[in-house]
């Protein structure tokens, strides 16, 4: 019978402390706030109230908050699924059961919630505004992709069809109407071009989006994918356990908005939070690049709960900073942004890495290939996802691997070193890597 490896929680006042300091010195919000100029500090302030409220079971508080942060910036729209399954269930809903309605809760969160609408929209109602304030709220008539790529799976998208594009124009002569000239291609890989699109506005201007090879995509198809997505995403550990085994987490995995509405606890609820933010950025329809940092600052308050989370925050906070330089594109801000960005990276990640623990792999009865040896899968693969994180930290996967491979190694020899180490699977897939290396 041998024992399960294990993974221990960290500290939660120093862990707390190092994540407030990294969203306050977050470069972020540096770049946006006090470079590029947005008021987005003063909203993820409200955010960040309305989840501390939530944390202290003020639920009726919370949701009027965050009900009033909607009317502030509605890209905030992105994380009410999870706010609105939170409520209802724990709010709204009795605790032992789910057919007992409460109903005094029920009337006291909707009248606040009417309340803050009407105080907001009840002047554009007023004044015949509505549908003036419906197409500014939601601009489908602006394209897929902002002006500047939100770095989603859109971006990748139409990064491809320019690809394609390219290949396909190089047996045509077309007039290029910004230079007014006639350019002419040779080679084609005999696919169908939509001549119509071959100027289109997927290479950074504000329009609407034509693809030239690929198939259109339509604001119907992406509320479909994120609305998916966010139901079908699976959430895996979610509780502060000083001891979590691998393989009670693997067992009950679920639907995060399935198992936040079975299970609504705060961390269950920061948890999902974060994942419909990520669904959201990554299929959501005309993504500012700004937003994200709707997932970026959630993920960052659970990033230090165990190895597993942090390992899917390092990619994160390295791609997120660096996809925001683009706002700041003059030479004399160069220096400001790439300076201050690595320092941050620097100080915060070597920071968090002191404060999570380590892998505890408890000693066994007796050798054998299903003792320390998890697997490879197991023990390299653990940043990749087993929470929410699976959805972007994947194509990081391949550069983390054998770094994470080898730090592992050495926490696993220090059980092997006293025994007979070639009955270890991570030992010897170490010496396989580092063979084929």
């Amino acid at each position: 019978m041998t024992n399960p490896r294990f993974i221990e929680t960290s500290p939660t006042k120093k862990t707390a402390h190092a994540s407030a300091l990294a969203i306050l010195l977050s470069p972020g919000l540096l770049i946006i706030d006090h470079i590029h100029f947005q008021y987005n500090g003063f909203l993820y302030g409200l955010l960040f109230l309305s989840i501390v409220l939530a944390q202290e079971h003020r639920l009726l508080q919370s949701g009027l908050l965050f009900a009033a942060l909607l009317c502030f910036k509605h890209i905030y729209l992105y994380l009410a699924p999870a706010y609105f399954v939170y409520l209802l269930r724990a709010y709204c809903l009795h605790p032992r059961s789910i057919f007992r309605i409460q109903f005094t809760n029920c009337v006291k969160l909707g009248l606040g919630i009417i309340v803050i609408f009407a105080a907001a929209f009840g002047p554009f109602v007023y004044w015949g505004q509505i549908p003036q304030l419906l197409s500014r709220l939601f601009p489908f008539s602006r394209g897929l992709c902002h002006a500047y790529w939100a770095p989603n799976v859109w971006a990748m998208y139409s990064f491809s069809d320019r690809v394609l594009l390219y290949r396909e124009l190089k047996h045509l002569t077309i007039l290029n109407p910004h230079t007014n000239s006639r350019e002419k291609f040779s080679g084609s890989l005999h696919l169908p071009v939509n001549r119509e699109a071959i100027t289109s506005v997927t290479r950074g201007l504000v329009g609407d989006t034509s693809f030239a090879v690929l198939p259109e995509i339509t604001p119907r198809l992406t509320f479909i994918l994120t609305i998916l997505t966010q139901l079908v995403s699976i959430l895996f550990s979610s509780h502060f356990a000083p001891k979590i085994p691998l393989t009670t987490t693997s067992s009950i995995s679920q639907p995060a908005l399935t198992k936040l509405f079975l299970r609504p606890t705060f961390p269950n609820f920061l948890s999902t939070l974060t994942l419909t933010a990520y669904s959201s950025f990554l299929f959501g329809w005309h993504v500012h690049e700004k937003a994200i940092l709707l997932l970026l600052l959630p993920q960052t308050l659970i990033s230090l709960r165990d190895r597993r989370h942090l390992g899917a925050y390092r990619p994160l906070a390295v791609a997120a900073h660096v996809s925001l330089f683009p706002l700041l594109f003059t030479a004399q801000e160069f220096p400001v942004k790439t300076t201050y960005t690595l320092f941050w990276l620097l100080a915060v990640l070597t920071a968090c890495d002191r404060l999570v623990p380590a892998y505890v792999v408890l000693p066994l009865s007796q050798p054998s290939f299903a003792g320390v040896g998890v697997g490879l899968a197991d023990v390299c693969l653990d940043h990749r996802g087993r929470d929410f994180s699976s959805l972007i930290g994947f194509p990081c996967f391949t550069l983390l691997l054998l770094y994470r491979l080898l730090r592992t190694h050495r926490l696993c020899m220090a059980w092997c070193s006293g025994t007979d180490s070639s009955l270890c699977h991570l030992c010897l897939r170490v010496r396989i890597v580092r063979l084929a290396w």
